[in-house]
């Protein structure tokens, strides 16, 4: 079992034995570099990583370990920096609404990897 999962079943846990508990300073694990590396690894395994989504990015950019590295170290310093600023989407859920640019309504690389790395 990865230290993620360890991790994320450990905050579960203590979730659910304890539902008053405030979790604090959580914001640091979500730029570490193994949890967007993970991250990253699940999202471009999503058959809709061939699709664009409103920042433009694709599977077919970031296919080389270069490509990949790039794109983490920028979002991991956005991240630390407090710069990053989630892209508007105008649609939300699993399926396409009808009469709805696709573009407009997929979720962003950067967004993708950022909430596995928040959620999953």
């Amino acid at each position: 079992m990865s230290d993620i999962l360890k991790t994320q079943r450990s905050f579960a846990r203590k979730a659910e034995a304890h539902p008053d508990h405030r979790f604090d300073d959580l914001y640091h694990l979500i730029w570490r570099w193994d949890w967007l590396e993970t991250a990253l690894e699940h999202v471009l395994s999503n058959k809709g990583a061939r699709t664009p989504g409103v920042d433009g990015i694709t599977k077919d950019d970031l296919q080389t370990p270069e490509q990949q590295r790039e794109f983490l170290e920028l979002l991991q310093q956005e991240l630390k920096t407090a710069t990053y600023r989630p892209y508007p989407l105008t649609g939300c859920g699993y399926q396409k609404p009808t009469n709805t640019n696709y573009a407009d309504w997929v979720s962003p690389v950067f967004e993708t990897v950022w909430y596995r790395t928040c959620c999953e």
